[in-house]
């Protein structure tokens, strides 16, 4: 898995979770 996908999905979870 390239680390840029890991960053979005994380980015869009912090996101929702906020």
């Amino acid at each position: 898995m390239d680390s840029t996908s890991q960053y979005i999905e994380a980015g869009s979870k912090t996101a929702l979770n906020t």
